[in-house]
């Protein structure tokens, strides 16, 4: 009788150290998972830098690139706020949805639209 319980002991540990070390090797490999796709992310993200005349003064811009794929553009100048803003926001989604910077200017806001698409497409040929 106790040889029984001793084999059921035995066979209990087993079944508890198994589903231990299966835990453990799933939880390894998420971590690993996830750091794979983290560094995949960061891996190839690219900061590029451009700079064009604006209306008044210089038009800097640092586009993110990810595989080839603009993924967001940040801007520096100092053309009139009021003028200037709305229309490089405007041409800041139109470059990110067509990914080129052959987009029409923004009427009222000519020369800032040039500079802006010409500093952007100065970064991505660098």
């Amino acid at each position: 009788m106790q040889n029984t319980y001793k084999r059921i002991d035995k066979s209990l540990e087993c079944v508890i150290m198994r589903k231990t070390q299966a835990k453990e090797f799933v939880m390894k490999k998420i971590i690993m998972i996830a750091f794979m796709i983290l560094g995949s992310l960061f891996a190839f993200a690219e900061t590029k830098e451009g700079a064009a005349m604006g209306f008044k003064d210089e038009i800097r811009v640092s586009v993110d690139v990810q595989g080839g794929k603009i993924i967001s553009i940040e801007v520096s100048h100092r053309d009139p706020e009021r003028v200037a803003k709305p229309a490089i926001e405007e041409l800041k989604q139109e470059i990110l949805k067509k990914q080129s910077v052959e987009v029409d200017d923004i009427a009222g806001a000519t020369a800032t639209s040039q500079g802006f698409r010409e500093a952007v497409k100065k970064a991505m040929e660098k």
